[in-house]
């Protein structure tokens, strides 16, 4: 788009060619013009959706799930740990899934000593 807009395409004929809006366009190189390709494309800071979850509680998620387990039970699951901090399993799944949380998953291993195996 950028490069079209350089070589003098219309902004118009421009957004119609890469399926954007005008004001994409007149956006990019505005955006452009000011800053060049430094950081271009890059979300603006204050942008985007605030998350609904405090930095503790996410800090609290990570931290039970690894260093401590369920009353019980041998380690923790999505459904446990959002019934004990108190928020939706897709939230603790979320959670997990970006830092790599996986309680289920078991490093070790460790030979029986029951004589009849």
């Amino acid at each position: 788009m950028l490069l079209a807009a350089a070589d003098g395409q219309a902004n118009t004929l421009n957004a119609d060619r890469h399926q954007v809006s005008v004001n994409t366009v007149r956006t990019w190189r505005s955006e452009y013009q000011q800053q060049g390709l430094k950081n271009f494309g890059a979300i603006a800071p204050g942008r985007g959706r605030k998350s609904s979850i405090p930095d503790e509680k996410v800090a609290e998620i990570i931290h039970k799930a690894t260093n401590t387990t369920p009353k019980g039970k041998t380690h923790w699951s999505v459904r446990d740990m959002a019934q004990e901090v108190g928020v939706p399993h897709s939230t603790v799944q979320r959670i997990w899934d970006e830092v790599g949380i996986k309680p289920h998953r078991v490093e070790t291993f460790k030979v029986s000593n029951d004589p009849s195996v």
